[in-house]
């Protein structure tokens, strides 16, 4: 057991995996700009180590694998988590995603004595939940002391499908990392050195490959481009169970020169710099990190008119919006913006304008450290369980 540090709260973070996602990434952005003198962090992964680990551990913060499935029925996980909460004596247990936020909700109400404060997260509105999943949550929530949501979709979502008093959660919009955008290296040099050629018209979307995130959709609406635009590059950053499936559609349209997919990469902010335009072409979303990544690198972005997207993106202004799903508007969208440079600058420096002025790691964490303190003076959940 670590030494406690007085006059330090103690914050116990249990996350699912350290692999790249938005996530992971916010819980790294969250431990790289905390005020340490203050909070004490340390960090549970479920499953075993993962690329946004190694970061973790650079920043100084420890972090414990449980080298385990994240399973609904995984007694073993939870009973792992339950002798770390023991150990380590948390003042506050902060869960992110639906198998970390079972598990250790079930592990705190399985301490006898005095319980950690209890934050959970929602991260998107998850349709595809099943019944079960639905029951669970909202039983949870009674001994939960603040679900953070990342936008007032979600939180409108979240209350109406589980059943949630909204007096429960918490907004707080995602931020972006700025020291890892902030990068010195030019657009051109970087193209350069990737193998693209400064005339290149770069389209660029970044996210998991599943079917909810839209991208045959994006690269329907490139295809279509494909004689317009000569110099068009589509550029799919991430990885998923579709992957392969769409690199197979592209080449079989005979777009493989023109349709990249660079798999899951470390250097995002870099591939982001080198674009022209960012699309975002989800079906599904919270308030997606990557679009605030886009905004912040002062990017042109056209995004799905969902969920939380319309209460970042101002239609015209500091974005374009699109009805999902729908590949002509898409097109329009990006031909708009292939013609016009002086609008693809004017609305890229209002994007970078809208993030500066409230999304920044600073911004997120004031919120966060303010939810903290608050929670930490009334004593909450020790005062009722």
């Amino acid at each position: 057991m670590r030494c406690r540090v007085k006059n330090k709260a103690r914050i116990l973070y249990l996350v699912n995996h350290l692999r790249y996602g938005g996530a992971e990434i916010g819980l790294l952005t969250t431990l790289k700009n905390i005020d340490r003198a203050r909070f004490d962090c340390s960090v549970v992964s479920v499953e075993k180590k993962g690329e946004v680990a190694e970061e973790i551990e650079s920043a100084g913060i420890p972090v414990t694998y449980l080298n385990t499935r994240s399973a609904l029925y995984n007694l073993p996980a939870i009973l792992a988590v339950l002798d770390i909460i023991k150990k380590e004596r948390p003042d506050i247990l902060h869960t992110s995603l639906f198998y970390s936020n079972f598990f250790g909700r079930i592990a705190a109400l399985m301490l006898f004595g005095p319980k950690p404060i209890i934050i959970t997260e929602e991260r998107s509105m998850y349709t595809e939940k099943r019944f079960y999943h639905v029951i669970i949550d909202n039983l949870l929530s009674h001994v939960t002391d603040r679900i953070i949501a990342c936008s007032k979709s979600v939180v409108d979502f979240t209350a109406r499908q589980e059943g949630i008093r909204k007096e429960k959660f918490h907004l707080i919009y995602n931020a972006v990392d700025s020291t890892r955008f902030d990068i010195p290296e030019t657009k051109d040099a970087i193209r350069r050195r990737r193998g693209f050629s400064e005339r290149d018209f770069i389209v660029g979307t970044v996210g998991s490959i599943i079917p909810k995130k839209g991208h045959k959709f994006l690269i329907d609406a490139c295809a279509g481009l494909a004689g317009d635009i000569p110099e068009l590059k589509l550029v799919i950053v991430g990885d998923g169970e579709i992957r392969t499936r769409l690199e197979r559609y592209v080449s079989a349209q005979g777009l493989a020169q023109k349709i990249k997919f660079p798999g899951q990469r470390k250097d995002v902010p870099e591939i982001v710099k080198m674009m022209d335009v960012f699309v975002l072409p989800s079906l599904q979303e919270g308030f997606p990190r990557t679009l605030v990544e886009a905004m912040y690198e002062a990017l042109p972005v056209c995004a799905a008119r969902i969920s939380g997207i319309p209460e970042l993106i101002r239609d015209g202004e500091n974005g374009f919006l699109f009805e999902p799903g729908n590949v002509t508007e898409i097109a329009e969208k990006i031909f708009m913006l292939y013609n016009n440079a002086d609008l693809r600058n004017r609305i890229g420096a209002s994007a970078r304008r809208t993030i500066e002025s409230g999304y920044l790691p600073a911004d997120y964490l004031k919120s966060l450290e303010g939810l903290y303190v608050d929670l930490l003076k009334r004593g909450t959940s020790k005062a009722r369980w």
